[in-house]
């Protein structure tokens, strides 16, 4: 089933406040093929920082589909600079343990930038400050 502007809307919009709107918002994302929801779903993470999505969560496991497609590596750093958060931190981090060490340059840099910037809550820049370590070993 491809994304429809609807949807992709709603994504980009939706404060998720209970377990039941999660799960109505997994129910209607699995179906979904299209690379284009890569985008709407990192919204979802941005716009509900604070929200347990699970470990990892349904969500990151229909994002995490696309990771072999490029559009999902540019959508992933454009998310962190926009709102870093504990999710797409994590998901970087999965990304960048693809990578070969001239690959993960860009990563850490970002990584860098979010502990290095006030305004992000202290949770997020510990979980960079973690992955850094991890990147680094």
């Amino acid at each position: 089933m491809e994304l429809s502007k609807e949807i992709a809307i709603l994504l980009r919009n939706i404060k998720i406040d209970s377990l039941n709107t999660l799960q109505e918002i997994e129910k209607l994302c699995k179906d979904i093929d299209d690379i284009n929801i890569i985008e709407p779903l990192f919204r979802v993470f941005e716009n509900n920082p604070d929200f347990d999505f699970g470990n990892p969560g349904n969500l990151v496991r229909i994002i995490e589909r696309y990771y072999t497609n490029p559009l999902y590596e540019q959508e992933l750093y454009k998310s962190v600079e926009r709102k870093p958060t504990a999710y797409n931190l994590w998901l970087l981090n999965r990304l960048m343990n693809t990578f070969k060490e001239k690959q993960k340059r860009r990563g850490i840099e970002l990584l860098e930038r979010v502990v290095n910037t006030p305004n992000t809550s202290e949770d997020v820049q510990e979980w960079a400050k973690e992955f850094l370590e991890e990147q680094a070993e």
